[in-house]
């Protein structure tokens, strides 16, 4: 089965089309979406390997190409030359055919004079293997998934013929299987159902596609012609089968691609003023991007989609502590992360689990409403201490990306989760957890050896320490761009490895939001961090709805749409480093030294609504500050006066009381410098008091 894996060269999810039907099923229109590569000649068959490496057949300038989605040709490619079944290296001739098998095994046939080779190469590196020979002149192969081979021979006129083989180039008993047709004299493409129930040959001079009914039983393969798929076609150059039985036939001659149903229907006619001699189609798993091959000369692969009308926003985290010592992309505050899981909470949102969103790219399986994903990177232990207690108490599901060699170790960020813990944390539904690779290393800076080490000790180390566990994702460390030239390492694709590895899907930080059309190997995630306010959360996440009631107006400082700030005096704009803003509710705060109370900060909310409200104050906590940080709660009723310690209960909302608050800007609250220490005016917050009540994180802050 052709085109079992592939990559959308963008990040970028489009605008929804409508599905349409066609024959009884329904099939989502495809859109020409862009090129991939230029300059080759005589471009044939396409198939897109396990990591999304697009290989291709150029029959004019007898060599194989590869390149990763973006159009960034591997260190490779091109490939002229293959080993033959000695070992000998050998030249490529006219390659008129391309297959892979489930072990990624890529399978390139060559039709020249009187030699005729099937060359098998590593699809992660390249690496030639030992190929084999025959006898006949060979057109295209296919490989089902019990990985045995199907391959056109090109025969005399009035006849067609396939064989079906092992990998080995053994033909089973019963192959070859040879129909007298009368007329047919050209036939190159083939096409072979998951299954191998049914095998598919394009004819060209018969303008039609032949189907043939059987399969391999007791390790003999039998097969019977059945009636036609499609006739009618003007030079029908090649035939591929996707994992749904879809046959996707290329009509040279008529500059189209004709997708059919296993009966014969018609689905789909993909044709564009660009798109010229297509022979052969490679497509993703799921069928949702396809790549066309042109014969022609000075061409390129055209890039198929269907637009998708859905994306999923993949979060992705670190740290979840109220112990600040690090810069805020590498933590966030459990009360910070409680006020996002309230909102998403409120709004409808869906936190899913890999598997479902695994389901969903490969098989278009329903999601609910408005999906998200919540992953955590670095196995931490206020992952599972905070951020897992948190999305348990509200059924949202969450994923703990670990390095294993550093399991129940700490660092400058805190102290990592044991196997203990993140076995305790699986066994409870508390948390999944993933592979991070063993040593956090940067994969695009190691050998090929070492990059395969790392993903398979660690995938192995989860298994091991975890009982019961299957590990099946991985998060690539440093998240960085793993289409691009540096990704292979030096030689071996990254994507493609961890495909080799076993896992199923790959997330990167490669930047927004995914959908069916989204590389498996390289799903986005949105980088998540500390400094954000509630406001940005809702930007990164791409909400663009109305407020509602239990919204919380939070004003904050560095200014935002919740209301206003004004100040008397002097304030100092403050952080604790330079570029980490550690403690504070966004991206700094403003401190006054101790005085009469002539300095004031005021925190105007713009509500919406009149009622009872409970504000809470957020500040940086430290020695050096006031233990009778004076904050004045202007209201509808009058005003109160809450005194507070700023030397602790700091990096979170401290609770100032509930008050009644008309809609607008007549409530407030202000701090003023009539303290017996430095101040702190970060933000304040209103919640209104039928909304959610967040969850209480003291008891954890003071373990911690």
């Amino acid at each position: 089965m052709k085109g079992k894996s592939g990559f959308w060269i963008k990040n970028i999810c489009l605008s929804i089309l409508v599905m349409v039907a066609a024959g009884g099923m329904a099939l989502a229109a495809y859109t020409q979406s862009g090129y991939l590569s230029s300059g080759m000649a005589g471009n044939q068959y396409v198939v897109i390997d396990k990591g999304g490496q697009v290989w291709t057949c150029s029959y004019d300038q007898n060599s194989v190409r590869v390149f990763h989605p973006n159009g960034t040709e591997a260190p490779f490619s091109p490939i002229s030359q293959g080993k033959n079944s000695s070992g000998v290296l050998t030249g490529i001739y006219q390659p008129s055919g391309i297959g892979m098998d489930t072990a990624g095994i890529i399978y390139i046939t060559c039709d020249f004079s009187s030699n005729h080779n099937v060359f098998k190469f590593q699809s992660w590196d390249g690496t030639p293997l030992n190929g084999f020979e025959v006898s006949y002149r060979i057109g295209d192969i296919d490989v089902d998934t019990s990985n045995r081979l199907f391959m056109v021979e090109k025969v005399a006129a009035d006849t067609v013929a396939f064989h079906v083989m092992d990998t080995t180039g053994t033909d089973f008993p019963g192959s070859p299987v040879i129909q007298a047709i009368s007329g047919a004299t050209v036939t190159r493409g083939i096409g072979v159902h998951p299954d191998s129930s049914k095998v598919y040959l394009a004819s060209e001079t018969l303008g039609k596609v032949l189907c043939f009914n059987g399969g391999i039983f007791g390790g003999t393969a039998s097969y019977n012609l059945g009636a036609d798929l499609a006739l009618g076609l003007n030079v029908p150059g090649s035939c591929e089968v996707d994992a749904k039985g879809l046959i996707y036939v290329s009509v040279t001659n008529d500059n189209a691609v004709r997708i059919y149903q296993s009966n014969g229907t018609l689905n789909e006619t993909l044709t564009h003023s660009s798109l010229y001699r297509p022979r052969g189609v490679g497509f993703y798993p799921n069928s949702q991007v396809l790549y066309i091959a042109q014969f022609n000369t000075n061409t390129s692969l055209q890039r198929w989609t269907v637009n998708p009308s859905l994306i999923v926003p993949v979060l992705g985290y670190h740290n979840v502590t109220a112990s600040w010592n690090a810069d805020h992309g590498m933590l966030i505050s459990p009360d910070n992360l409680a006020d996002q899981l309230d909102f998403l909470q409120a709004h409808n949102y869906n936190v899913i689990g890999l598997d479902t969103y695994y389901s969903w790219w490969m098989n278009g399986t329903s999601l609910p409403e408005n999906p998200i994903v919540m992953t955590f990177d670095d196995n931490y232990y206020g992952e599972l201490h905070f951020g897992g207690s948190q999305l348990t108490t509200r059924n949202m599901p969450g994923i703990i990306f670990a390095h294993t060699n550093y399991v129940g170790t700490s660092n400058s960020t805190g102290p990592k989760a044991s196997w203990s813990d993140l076995s305790s944390a699986e066994a409870q539904g508390l948390m999944r957890v993933e592979s991070h690779t063993m040593n956090h290393v940067n994969l695009t800076s190691v050998s090929q050896p070492e990059n395969f080490s790392e993903m398979t000790g660690s995938r192995n180390a989860i298994m091991a320490n975890i009982p019961g566990k299957m590990c099946n994702y991985i998060a690539y460390p440093y998240g960085g761009d793993v289409y691009s030239s540096a990704s292979y390492s030096p030689r071996g694709s990254i994507p493609t490895l961890a495909a080799k590895v076993g896992y199923h899907m790959a997330f990167s930080y490669a930047g927004g939001f995914s959908c069916r059309t989204t590389p498996l190997y390289n799903i986005p995630r949105v980088t998540m961090r500390g400094d954000d306010t509630l406001n940005g959360f809702k930007t990164r996440i791409g909400y663009s709805g109305s407020r509602i009631l239990s919204d919380p107006f939070i004003v904050n400082n560095d200014g935002n749409g919740d209301g206003t700030i004004s100040t008397v005096g002097s304030w100092s704009t403050a952080t604790y480093l330079s570029n980490a803003h550690i403690g504070c509710y966004g991206l700094n705060f403003l401190v006054s030294a101790a005085g009469s109370g002539s300095n004031s900060v005021t925190f105007t909310p713009s509500l919406t609504q009149a009622g009872n409200y409970r504000v809470y104050a957020w500040w940086n906590s430290d020695t050096g500050r006031a233990t009778n940080a004076p904050f004045t709660i202007q209201h509808k009723d009058g005003s109160a006066l809450v005194r507070a310690s700023q030397q602790s209960n700091g990096y979170s909302w401290y609770y100032l009381g509930t008050y009644p608050f008309n809609a607008g800007t007549a409530g407030k609250v202000t701090l003023t410098n009539d303290a017996d220490g430095t101040v702190d005016a970060d933000a304040v917050k209103f919640v209104y008091d039928s909304a959610m009540v967040p969850v209480e994180l003291s008891s954890f802050e003071q373990e911690m």
